[in-house]
């Protein structure tokens, strides 16, 4: 059972953002729209009354639309897991963590999707693989926005500086303190440099993903007739290496590879 949802009845942090969203000026269309405040607020309704499925196509729409906003997301993904899409729930989590870092609740419902998932194939199935954990990296650096860990490369990198620079100066008990310390900034401002890259997708190879469907055959090539390789599971993390029409050819979290229909694999960066 997933955690109690309650953004969905707040959502101020996206309601902002709608608002900024409606100054910016719109072709025109035939026949009265709902603006995106109120498209908001009837996804909001909707989910409240048990209406997951058009609480759901509101929260697409709203996306479609070009808003980008965390909440929006999260409460996206509520609505799925909801309708037992658990692979689209566990992507819209990431791209709320994506964009707001270190969330507590996006993480924690995050977990209980990934929970739900494995629990509702094990009843399926009789068995279930749980799926090995998040790039250190991207662990380590997922807590903290990149110009956190930007601001906290150029800190390091000073007073690691510092350290040594003083510690020409001193002498004794002192100049092995500045040395100390020197050594463990150095290390320091190595992982934040890191995390700054990662979170710049420098080492990665191509675009965040994750599985939307089920026992997705992964094939030789662009095609329904080339011959399978293997097959990916709801909910499982990938990387998309390239694309071709309507395929894109994935690397899972274990290294197997092999093209999918674009629709069942859905973006995690840049969806």
């Amino acid at each position: 059972m997933i955690g109690r949802p309650t953004r969905p009845t707040t959502g101020a942090r996206a309601t902002l953002v709608l608002l900024a969203a409606m100054a910016l000026p719109a072709a025109p269309r035939a026949g009265a729209q709902p603006s995106l405040e109120a498209l908001f607020h009837e996804a909001a309704e909707a989910y409240a009354r048990g209406d997951h499925d058009t609480a759901a196509s509101h929260y697409e729409r709203l996306i479609e639309a070009g808003v980008s906003d965390p909440d929006v997301h999260y409460d996206l993904a509520l609505a799925e897991l909801r309708r037992d899409r658990f692979g689209s729930a566990i992507r819209h989590l990431r791209i709320a963590l994506t964009l707001r870092p270190g969330d507590a609740e996006a993480e924690a419902t995050l977990a209980a999707a990934r929970t739900a998932l494995v629990s509702a194939r094990a009843e399926s199935e009789g068995t279930a693989v749980v799926q090995e954990g998040a790039p250190l990296l991207e662990v380590l650096g997922g807590s903290f926005t990149e110009p956190t860990l930007a601001a906290a490369t150029l800190l390091l990198l000073f007073a690691s500086l510092l350290a040594l620079g003083v510690r020409t100066q001193l002498r004794g008990n002192a100049r092995l303190a500045a040395g100390v310390a020197a050594a463990l900034l150095f290390p320091l401002f190595a992982l934040a440099g890191a995390g700054v890259l990662e979170r710049r997708g420098v080492f990665r190879d191509g675009p965040r993903a994750v599985v939307l469907v089920d026992r997705v055959a992964l094939r030789e090539g662009p095609d329904e007739r080339a011959q399978v390789r293997s097959e990916a599971r709801e909910g499982e993390d990938a990387v998309v290496l390239g694309e071709d029409e309507r395929w894109r050819r994935v690397r899972l979290h274990d290294g197997r590879q092999g093209w999918a229909p674009a629709e069942a694999v859905g973006l995690v960066d840049g969806g």
